[in-house]
């Protein structure tokens, strides 16, 4: 069972960007509230979470976050983990997976 603000099966569903652009919101205030490092490095950057209305004002984590820190919203269990291809020597990023039926 998830907690996010749609089902699985709608992000499949998507027939617009305004579609996408809905789904893309809700997602954002989904991981602000449920990701901590999301929402300090979003805090850090003095965004007004609230005027965020449209997907491209949406921040993204730069790629060394993905290295440096466990990123997964609170209270899920880690079901598995992604690894970058990365380059002999490189330290990879990584994807923690909550829910790999999605």
């Amino acid at each position: 069972m998830t907690d996010l603000p749609f089902s699985y099966e709608s992000i499949f569903a998507l027939k617009s960007e305004s579609d996408f652009n809905e789904m893309a919101c809700q997602l954002f205030q989904y991981q602000i509230k449920k990701n901590k490092t999301y929402c300090d490095f979003v805090n850090q950057l003095k965004i007004n979470i609230e005027k965020i209305n449209d997907y491209h004002q949406i921040p993204f984590l730069p790629i060394s976050f993905f290295k440096s820190h466990d990123l997964i919203s609170v209270n899920k269990k880690v079901e598995t983990i992604f690894y970058s291809s990365g380059t002999t020597g490189m330290e990879l990023s990584k994807h923690l997976v909550a829910d790999l039926s999605l």
